[in-house]
């Protein structure tokens, strides 16, 4: 087992869960109301908001990010296996994606867009590279665990696509106006915003895509 790695995972799992509960009371106190990720875009966090107003979340974010760069370089000694070269540069990107959308907000629509194709591209080709990569290693030397890790990774694989494929991810859900006694207007979101969900989940399924990996590659 790669400690290096393994330590890097760890801290990027427990640093990006610091992020959400900082940012997620960060949030109540300054919209007083709580968030939600069905119906909030990771960028919501930071909305309207300088580095500074949501410090500890934002320095956890910066750190998880680093802790997952620092996976995907030393996840693997074997520095000659193009699958996991490939998963490897694909990791490399997602952190530094994931980092920009959640501050870039959807208002600058073609620059968030991107950013999305980059998330759903990559994020997507991580768990297919690596559970291919896994298979390969079970025909050379037959051991069940590599053969169970490649299956739960192309499983992986399989949601996001599901995600990816949804139809209504470029349906942009509208507000329901509500009028209460005295005339004031109120706008409630809906239950569920799909991107901005889907995006939430794709961030997630990165963070598990990266343990899959490590468990893979400690037999």
């Amino acid at each position: 087992m790669n400690v290096t790695a393994l330590a890097s995972l760890c801290a990027s799992v427990f640093f990006f869960v610091c992020f959400l509960l900082f940012s997620c009371f960060n949030y109540k106190a300054k919209f007083r109301s709580n968030y939600d990720i069905r119906n909030h875009f990771p960028y919501e966090l930071n909305y309207e908001l300088r580095f500074a107003d949501n410090l500890f979340g934002n320095i956890a974010l910066v750190l998880s990010l680093i802790g997952s760069v620092f996976f995907f370089i030393f996840f693997s000694p074997d520095k000659s296996n193009g699958l996991l070269i490939f998963t490897l540069i694909s990791g490399v990107i997602v952190a530094f994606d994931v980092g920009l959308i959640i501050f870039v907000p959807i208002k600058y629509l073609r620059a968030h867009m991107a950013l999305d194709v980059f998330l759903f591209t990559f994020g997507f080709l991580i768990p297919c590279a690596g559970g291919v990569a896994g298979l390969l290693a079970y025909n050379s030397d037959a051991k069940l665990p590599h053969l169970v890790m490649a299956i739960l990774l192309l499983i992986d694989a399989f949601i996001q696509f599901i995600v990816i494929m949804n139809p209504k991810l470029t349906r942009m859900n509208k507000m329901s106006q509500v009028t209460s006694d005295d005339g004031t207007i109120t706008y409630i979101r809906p239950k569920y915003y799909v991107l901005a969900f889907s995006e939430w989940l794709l961030i997630f399924i990165y963070f598990i895509s990266q343990i899959l990996l490590m468990i893979l590659l400690s037999f």
